[in-house]
């Protein structure tokens, strides 16, 4: 399966995705065995990554029990006899064949997620390269290696936290992306890549020493040059047309979210933007209402989506509503702004002390549900068309 595109004594470091494969029989663990087969006097490493697991609250990292969250194939190969993981509490490498253990030694006594001892960091050492493997160039974790060592302001949270891993009580510092997208498919604007297919699954295959010098003399020059900055901004009686041709791309009820401005004529545009920054001044409101802020989701300066935070709620808002809505227009979609935008909406409902976030979401829209689930959403009660969740809000501003 992987033969022609390897070297017999490759390092490669592999990013995945079984689902681009098209059916496979046996799945992951097929994957997993036939790049075992393609690298006999090589070395094959996979990222073992459980942040979602580890974190401030639950604060404990075992190499053998902690599972990785990173997909099937990483966590097929984390289970196969043989294979070694590196001792780091989120950002974990897991490594078979000649040189697996070497590579991942000393990766214990690093403090950041991707440091020097990193097995994603010493890739360049050991003529490594990367593949990237049905999951496009944007997951690529060694670039985070990179913005560490450029000391970039936007990579790492301000203070420590402490963790226990492998029974040692460590402080660890945490990636801070919030309000940051991440655009490491330009590597290929800097760099050459091999491209191929396995069965349906697209493959790029770069040279990680190749990439490390690009992207730091990258970076030098342009240090935002592989993210964008995601930002909100409320809803103004002064929003031009760019916001009225988002708006176009989003249905009039998408999932549960109202948009009246979907066919509605340019020349009508202002005065709802004038009625809707009423409402959250509590004026123009109907006897149902509350008061509610509109923000638009920007990235960079494009407007890609809207979101709706009401400042509270009365009895049927509860039960039927929620204090979050939002929606991405639809040529924004499959990008990850859905993920992005709730913890924006979240530190919104936090500067306004909104302590308990109420939000909802269709049964059948399965995207939203999980984006819900992972800001740490509790289910708290489901109709035969919705389910309804709590979030117990970290934002909260506490001064």
């Amino acid at each position: 399966m992987f033969t022609e595109i390897l070297n017999p004594n490759d390092t490669v470091m592999v990013h995945s995705s079984l689902s681009s494969f098209g059916h496979i029989k046996g799945g992951a663990e097929t994957v997993v065995q036939a790049l075992i087969k393609a690298l006999p006097q090589g070395t094959l490493l996979m990222p073992a990554l459980s942040y979602r697991y580890v974190s401030k609250k639950i604060p404990v990292f075992s190499a053998a029990e902690t599972p990785s969250c990173v997909g099937a194939i990483p966590e097929a190969f984390r289970k196969t006899p043989g294979v070694v993981r590196s001792v780091h509490p989120t950002h974990s490498v897991c490594a078979y064949g000649v040189r697996a253990a070497e590579i991942t030694a000393q990766h214990r006594s690093d403090r950041t997620p991707v440091g020097e001892n990193s097995p994603f960091r010493l890739l360049p050492k050991y003529g490594g390269k990367i593949m990237m493997l049905g999951c496009g160039l944007a997951p690529n974790t060694f670039m985070h290696g990179v913005e560490e060592a450029a000391g970039l302001p936007y990579v790492l949270q301000s203070e420590p936290a402490k963790l226990r891993v492998e029974g040692e009580d460590v402080m660890h510092f945490m990636h801070n992306f919030e309000g940051i997208w991440q655009r490491y498919e330009r590597a290929a604007e800097c760099v050459s890549v091999t491209r191929g297919k396995v069965m349906d699954a697209d493959v790029f295959i770069i040279d990680a020493a190749e990439l490390w010098d690009a992207a730091a003399k990258k970076l030098e020059k342009e240090p935002w040059f592989f993210v964008d900055r995601l930002s909100l901004r409320k809803l103004s009686a002064d929003d031009g047309r760019e916001i009225y041709d988002m708006l176009q791309g989003i249905a009039e009820n998408d999932n549960g979210f109202h948009n009246s401005v979907k066919d509605m004529p340019y020349e009508e545009f202002s005065g709802w933007l004038a009625k809707t920054a009423g409402f959250s001044e509590s004026i123009g409101l109907e006897d149902w209402m509350v008061p509610e802020s509109t923000f638009w989701l920007y990235d960079g300066d494009t407007p890609v989506g809207c979101g709706r935070l009401r400042h509270h709620l009365n009895d049927t808002l509860k039960k039927d509503g929620g204090h979050i809505g939002y929606a991405i227009s639809e040529k924004f979609r499959g990008k990850g702004f859905g993920r992005e935008i709730l913890p924006l909406l979240l530190k919104e409902a936090g500067k306004m002390g909104i302590a308990e976030v109420h939000i909802g979401a269709n049964k059948d829209n399965v995207w939203s549900n999980k984006i819900i689930v992972k800001c740490g959403a509790k289910l708290v009660r489901e109709t035969d068309v919705k389910c309804h969740y709590v979030i117990d809000n970290k934002y909260i501003d506490k001064r």
